[in-house]
C-alpha cells in the first residue's frame, strides 16, 4: 500500500525479474519494484520509478518479463517502456513507430518477438529492431485490444469487444476471427 511505500494503491499488474524482485505497474504512480532481504523475505524494499527515471508515464497498465530478462511496461500516454536491468528506454508514437501512445497488454511468442496491444492502433509485434502494426488489414476486426494471450503453436490470440481474433505469430499475414 502507499503506506508501506507504494506510489499508488492502483495495482494493474505484477511481474517478477531474473532476481526475484517483484515490479507492479500502477495507475497513477508509475512503476514499483519490492525487493527482499533479510530472513523470510521480511524486509521489503521499495523504490518507486516515474517519467523522470525513464518510464514513458506515470499511468502504467501492465508489467512483463520477457526470455531475455528485459522488463517491459505498458503505459498510458508514453506508449512502452523497456527496462533491461540498468536504463529504460521508451518507444512511443513519434520516435518508436507506434500509431498509439497507450498499450494495454504485452506478450512474447515462442520466436522471441514481443506483441502489444494498444488502444486504436492495432497489434504490434517487436523483433528488436522494427515494430510492425497488424490491423484491419490482417483480418484483426477491433484496433483496441483488450487482452493478448499465447495460445497454442505460436498463436497470438487478441481478445476485444468483437470476439477473438487468432494470429499465426510465425507467419502474421491473416487473423482467424472468432465470434463470441
Amino acid at each position: 500500500s502507499e503506506a508501506q511505500g507504494l506510489a499508488n494503491n492502483n495495482v494493474m499488474s505484477i511481474c517478477d525479474d531474473k532476481d526475484g524482485n517483484i515490479w507492479m505497474a500502477t495507475l497513477g504512480g508509475g512503476v514499483t519494484k519490492i525487493s527482499f532481504a533479510g530472513e523470510n523475505y521480511k524486509t521489503p524494499s521499495v523504490k518507486n520509478y516515474s517519467e523522470e527515471d525513464g518510464i514513458g508515464s506515470i499511468y502504467s497498465y501492465y508489467a512483463f518479463r520477457d526470455s531475455r530478462n528485459n522488463l517491459w511496461f505498458g503505459t498510458d500516454g508514453g506508449c512502452v517502456t523497456r527496462y533491461d536491468g540498468t536504463n529504460f528506454t521508451s518507444f512511443n508514437s513519434k520516435a518508436g513507430g507506434l500509431k498509439s501512445d497507450i498499450v494495454y497488454s504485452i506478450i512474447e511468442d515462442k520466436n522471441g518477438i514481443i506483441w502489444f496491444g494498444t488502444q486504436e492502433g492495432g497489434t504490434y509485434s517487436y523483433n528488436g529492431r522494427t515494430f510492425t502494426n497488424y490491423g484491419t488489414e490482417n483480418g484483426i476486426r477491433d484496433l483496441s485490444p483488450d487482452i493478448l494471450s499465447m495460445g497454442a503453436g505460436n498463436d497470438v490470440v487478441i481478445a476485444h469487444n468483437s470476439g477473438i481474433d487468432v494470429l499465426d505469430g510465425s507467419n502474421p499475414k491473416q487473423a482467424r476471427q472468432y465470434s463470441l
